[in-house]
């Protein structure tokens, strides 16, 4: 089943359908992108495009059960996640299906396909899960080595159930990225702790491993694998969601060997989590850590993107990256021709699913399609993969900001949670629902103003500023290249600019000697007044640096009005 592409002239495989021919002739197929948030839970990664398949025909009886392959790509994140195919139904009733093969091909095409044998139609995605381990308890008890992680085992006792008792268990080991600050005042305290753990119906030991806190303040001396015979160790669980967290002090955590601990547990945990202290904390800063811990590994942190073709300010692309990754993001668009102002929005954490809303203020706006402007837009967060609009931006009034060579523009962005989303298939974007809440980030934006033809008679002689920052746009970029090809360093030029614009072009065009060249001189320009004679000021600087081949042909290209 084919879908339109990104490009319309291209099509995308939206899955492959094994099923008798008379079957397929009545299903209909398509991407709900959409519906997105409303198919993954806490802990899920949502690893493919989101899938509707449905019978045309609702007299025909389609003969199930039936094979369907869906296109995905993932990165593992080692032993504790498994790839999984979820079926959601009209009414929100969610099953988990186990891909009976994880192929690289499907006829001639290559890619990586999950393929599972259905019962039902409905929306179809593929997930990047938490494995969930089970196992048995019966009477006699219990020494359990866990498959996902080898390092974690329990032993129950004997009579711990009166009958064989199922586990479930699963292990949420994120937390090594994570950054949980309660209060900046307390945060060097927290030294070291565990992967947290969800199991239902727990009385055992428990040896458990416990990993370095990588986002550990300055202040605490960091010692080998965390070493340290004065550190306090912490338990902290929750019964159920109900109750909360709770600090156990009566539970006694023993140190078995370096990076590994014990402790016996004589009643029902939800989940629970193992902490390493430099310094004592009351309980109530453990219990605003561990909410905070809570929240954070099951976050992301990102940025928003709004970059613009650089021949076409008017083409402009907008981009949630996770804040890891922004660096290889900002990388992939300027080879693509992208690029700022504005810059990459502050970080701010999201959850899988989580949305951004953004509209256009002020005198620019903007189209998905070059037609309908003005309207709200929608990137949905999944961290494992792209959400990207290009849009097509455009002044509102060609007579605005009169006072200004530009016309100027605000791009504002509003954070969506999961619980603001409404359980709907059909999910409308309508501003009116969080216009009152404070925008989550903003970025401004500016267009050139277009060069007026009018007809004015031969005498008349009209100098044009918009001209001018043409041919200066036009000059700065022939003499990046020129710099260029000599290997010519940001220093050599000896321009009067801070050291944090010589770190900004560094960063934002990390690969490209030209472009780095080129936005330096950007930014210089833009600190002289418009009074000042930059050509004579640039010629100067040229030939200090030993360049005064390029003084005189700028000095030539200048006076003449000379375009490269």
């Amino acid at each position: 089943f084919l879908v339109e592409g990104s490009d319309k002239n291209e099509h995308e495989v939206a899955c492959f359908i094994k099923a008798p021919a008379t079957a397929l002739e009545n299903l209909k197929c398509k991407i709900v992108n959409d519906t997105s948030s409303l198919v993954v839970d806490y802990s899920e990664e949502l690893v493919s495009n989101v899938i509707s398949i449905e019978c045309s025909d609702y007299e025909k009886t389609i003969p199930f059960p039936i094979n369907i392959a869906i296109p995905f790509t993932s990165c593992f994140r080692g032993n504790y996640r498994e790839i999984m195919v979820k079926v959601t139904d009209v009414n929100f009733q969610s099953k988990y299906l186990t891909p009976i093969s994880l192929e690289g091909y499907q006829g001639n095409h290559e890619e990586i396909f999950a393929e599972v044998k259905i019962y039902q139609l409905g929306v179809f995605s593929v997930l990047s899960c938490l494995k969930k381990e089970t196992f048995t308890v019966s009477k006699v008890g219990l020494s359990q080595k866990l498959g996902v992680d080898s390092r974690i085992s329990f032993y129950y006792h004997s009579e711990t159930f009166s009958s064989p008792a199922p586990m479930q268990l699963k292990i949420f080991s994120k937390v090594e990225k994570t950054h949980v600050v309660v209060k900046e005042s307390r945060r060097e305290s927290i030294a070291t702790n565990t992967s947290l753990v969800f199991l239902q119906d727990l009385f055992f030991i428990i040896f458990f491993p416990i990993i370095p806190w990588l986002s550990r303040a300055v202040s605490v001396s960091v010692r080998k694998n965390g070493k340290n015979l004065s550190d306090t160790l912490k338990l902290l669980g929750r019964r159920n969601k109900e109750e909360g967290w709770k600090v156990f002090d009566d539970v006694i955590i023993q140190n078995v060997r370096n990076g590994l601990v014990s402790f016996e547990l004589n009643e029902h945990l939800e989940s629970f989590v193992v902490i390493r202290l430099s310094l004592l904390l009351e309980n109530s800063y453990l219990l605003l850590f561990a909410l905070a811990l809570e929240e954070a590994v099951c976050s992301t942190m990102a940025n928003v993107i709004l970059y613009r073709k650089r021949e076409n300010p008017y083409k402009t692309v907008v981009l949630l990256s996770a804040s890891k990754e922004l660096t290889w993001e900002l990388q992939n668009l300027h080879e693509e021709g992208y690029f700022g102002p504005p810059e990459p929005t502050q970080r701010f954490s999201l959850r899988e699913g989580e949305q951004i809303h953004f509209r256009f203020r002020g005198n620019i706006f903007a189209s998905e399609n070059g037609k309908d402007f003005g309207k709200v837009y929608r990137l949905i967060f999944h961290s494992q993969r792209k959400p990207r609009l290009e849009l097509q931006i455009k002044e509102v009034d060609e007579f605005g900001n009169h006072s200004s060579p530009h016309y100027k523009g605000t791009a504002v962005f509003y954070k969506i949670t999961r619980e603001m989303i409404t359980k709907e298939w059909e999910q409308p974007l309508s501003y009116g629902e969080y216009q009152h809440q404070s925008p989550l980030c903003k970025l401004a934006l500016t267009l050139p103003k277009h060069e007026k033809l009018i007809n004015r008679p031969r005498s008349t002689k009209r100098i044009s500023s918009d001209s001018s920052d043409a041919l200066w746009d036009n000059l700065l970029y022939w003499l990046a290249e020129e710099l260029a090809e000599d290997n010519t360093s940001l220093l050599a030029l000896g321009l009067p600019v801070q050291q944090s614009v010589l770190q900004l072009v560094r960063l934002k065009c990390p690969d490209n000697i030209t472009h780095q060249i080129y936005e330096l001189l950007c930014c210089w320009k833009k600190t002289l007044p418009r009074s000042a004679d930059k050509q004579q000021l640039l010629s100067r600087y040229l030939r200090k640096s030993g360049r005064s081949d390029l003084s005189e042909e700028l000095r030539f290209k200048w006076q003449n009005k000379v375009f490269t």
